[in-house]
């Protein structure tokens, strides 16, 4: 028996999947890690229903600084309890994706240990760049570690209709949703900054995305969402060439927008490059210009 073999074997006496992540396994083995988190009441850390406690919109900020003393107090300590319930619940699903998935997979996701979330939306992306035009399970809304105070950085809650009319694939109502709030298709509709454009891309609902780009003004396209990534990276990412092109024909300058602190977030060419993604890169290199991929710009 191969290391390999007995790997699997021991997950599969775990009950989580019958065998770590390969790219011919994707979709049993994403339907049975599901099935394993549902079973044990982890599955709202990972798709984002379950955020994590202690943070507050605009109108929550201001009824917190009406408050006493004394009730902030007691308001940290009722958190501070439920902060521990959601970081425990967090841990045991980054343990179960771990194992599902096997370290040399796992590896590849820097950031992966602070969110579950985190770690299963990028190996729905991951899995999807490398597997022949496979077509993604909807990637729920993502949240990591953040403090109590956030100044109201969940103003994204007031587009959460839109988010998931768009995760649903559902255009027809998610224009009628645009129709009547015109400026939405450039807010931001999830807790890591993400646009309209961005869930569109990463749920697989490329049709939806390329109507959204026709929709949206130029400079909207290169808004960033919290790791580094326009949704040029995003399309990179998922191999959508055309839904590429079409971005870059509306907005010459996203081939040279980079974020280097992230994994995602470098040159769309450098992320094609790095998920694997061949006809994504050829086009991405003869429109990016070469002075950006010299090595003085690292």
């Amino acid at each position: 028996m191969t290391e390999s073999n007995g790997a699997k074997l021991n997950l599969a006496g775990l009950g989580i999947v019958p065998e770590e992540l390969t790219e011919d396994n994707y979709e049993t083995w994403k339907n049975c890690l599901k099935n394993y988190l549902v079973g044990n009441g982890l599955w709202g850390v990972v798709s984002g229903k379950d955020t994590e406690p202690g943070k507050k919109n605009k109108q929550e900020l201001e009824e917190w600084k009406k408050k006493s003393k004394q009730e902030h107090e007691e308001w940290k300590e009722k958190h501070k309890q439920e902060h521990e319930k959601w970081k425990k619940k967090n841990a045991l699903a980054l343990h179960a994706i771990q194992l599902s998935c096997g370290p040399a997979m796992y590896s590849k996701f820097e950031q992966a240990h602070i969110s579950a979330e985190y770690a299963w939306n990028h190996l729905v992306e991951r899995a999807w760049g490398r597997g022949q035009g496979r077509k993604p399970a909807p990637i729920l809304d993502h949240d990591e570690e953040s403090s109590v105070e956030d100044n109201g950085s969940r103003e994204h809650v007031e587009y959460k209709g839109l988010y998931e009319l768009i995760e649903k694939g559902n255009w027809h109502d998610t224009l009628d949703f645009l129709q009547q709030n015109p400026l939405a298709k450039s807010k931001k509709v999830s807790s890591h900054g993400d646009t309209a454009l961005h869930i569109a891309t990463l749920s697989g609902h490329i049709r939806i995305a390329e109507k959204l780009v026709e929709m949206m003004d130029p400079k909207d396209l290169e808004q960033i969402n919290e790791y580094g990534a326009t949704a040029l990276t995003l399309a990179a990412i998922c191999g959508a060439t055309k839904l590429a092109k079409a971005m870059v024909q509306k907005n010459e300058n996203l081939v040279t927008i980079a974020n280097p602190d992230h994994k995602d977030g470098q040159l769309p060419v450098i992320v094609a490059a790095l998920y694997g993604q061949k006809k994504m890169v050829r086009y991405l290199y003869e429109v990016t210009p070469k002075d950006e991929l010299s090595p003085e710009k690292g």
